[in-house]
């Protein structure tokens, strides 16, 4: 779904190279323009191209989100205790619960705690620190909504879900596209991030597609959990623009990093217990 996106958008041509085999995706010469690339008139629908700054780009924004939704169904299919039940890339704008927030993508994730919404947000490197702060304030503000706690609640519901609460996880992935500094993109979002409230900090969680392209699966211990922050939060508030910066990329070094989804090591707890656990798996 999100390759046809692109289609739609004019950056990937569809073609069939034989009656029978699967489609194959090329890019345009509108891509080649975006991402600085010398495009190549061998390749069906490009042309030569003068060198040209990129002015942004949406084909690579989709690229990560489509190979977000792969390392994903990979992890699944890799474990026999996880399982997609659900996801949403697109309509997000015909209910109700999103119009102040637009996750890139939505999906629930069956596993031994019960079922869980996962909320991905891909900062792809246009965005300033500013920007990208803005709105995870906003995702905070939108928790509390009435709109988005029914929504949660009937999504829940709809798969039969004991006592449906509103929680979820919001998921940060961060890319520097222009300077390759991914880890440069991360420091200063943390610190926006130590300003959200507590209740907003205890659902997100982040990485970087450097780390996730070095790791063998998404579920790899490579994310950082906000409410790792803990006392620093309080602290790094009275320290001056420059010195909180390098505070927060000491910090980078010291937090612990995490798997996304929870370990096959211990065994499931009583059933009567299935909706405390997931409350409890959700902040932590």
């Amino acid at each position: 779904m999100h390759l046809q996106t692109l289609v739609a958008a004019g950056d990937l041509v569809q073609v069939r190279l034989d009656m029978g085999q699967p489609a194959a995706y090329l890019p345009t010469a509108r891509v080649f323009r975006r991402l600085d690339w010398p495009a190549d008139p061998k390749v069906h629908g490009t042309r030569p191209l003068r060198y040209r700054r990129s002015p942004g780009s949406h084909f690579v924004h989709e690229l990560l989100l489509t190979e977000f939704a792969v390392s994903l169904t990979e992890a699944a299919r890799s474990r026999p205790d996880l399982t997609i039940r659900w996801d949403e890339r697109f309509g997000f704008t015909q209910r109700e619960a999103f119009r102040d927030v637009i996750p890139d993508y939505l999906f629930l994730l069956q596993h031994r705690h019960g079922l869980l919404a996962y909320l991905l947000e891909v900062f792809s490197g246009e965005e300033s620190s500013v920007r990208m702060g803005q709105k995870l304030e906003r995702y905070a503000l939108w928790a509390a909504q009435p709109a988005t706690q029914e929504y949660l609640t009937l999504l829940y519901a709809s798969f039969s879900t004991p006592n449906p609460r509103p929680a979820f996880r919001l998921l940060i992935v961060v890319h520097d596209r222009r300077a390759r500094n991914d880890r440069g993109k991360l420091i200063p979002l943390l610190a926006r991030v130590a300003a959200l409230p507590r209740a907003a900090r205890s659902r997100t969680w982040l990485t970087t597609v450097a780390d996730l392209e070095l790791a063998a699966s998404i579920d790899d211990p490579i994310w950082l959990r906000a409410k790792d922050l803990g006392p620093f939060v309080l602290s790094s508030g009275q320290l001056p623009r420059r010195e909180r910066r390098e505070a927060f990329r000491r910090l980078l070094d010291m937090l612990p990093r995490h798997r996304l989804f929870p370990s096959l090591e211990n065994a499931p707890g009583p059933a009567d217990h299935a909706v405390e656990r997931l409350v409890k798996y959700a902040s932590d």
